[in-house]
């Protein structure tokens, strides 16, 4: 068995006069592992709230870390 965590870092694009900037604003790690024979594996994660509208409205960015390196980028609009 090899215990792991992969990380999602949560970005809010924020303009600021001319210049946009990404900010975070969450974060959340997922404890998971392989079991020493498997060939493949796959982990699932969410993130976000029962009821609508709790998100603000605008662009974001989540990058995804394992063993500290972004392994996945992905942007997304709140409209």
């Amino acid at each position: 068995r090899v215990d792991f965590q992969i990380t999602a870092v949560y970005y809010r694009w924020n303009e600021a006069g001319s210049v946009a900037f990404c900010k975070e604003f969450d974060r959340h790690t997922l404890d998971t592992h392989v079991e020493g024979d498997w060939t493949w594996s796959s982990h699932g994660y969410g993130y976000g709230f029962d009821d609508p509208g709790n998100w603000a409205l605008g662009s974001y960015r989540v990058d995804t870390f394992f063993a500290g390196e972004v392994i996945a980028i992905y942007y997304f609009e709140i409209y």
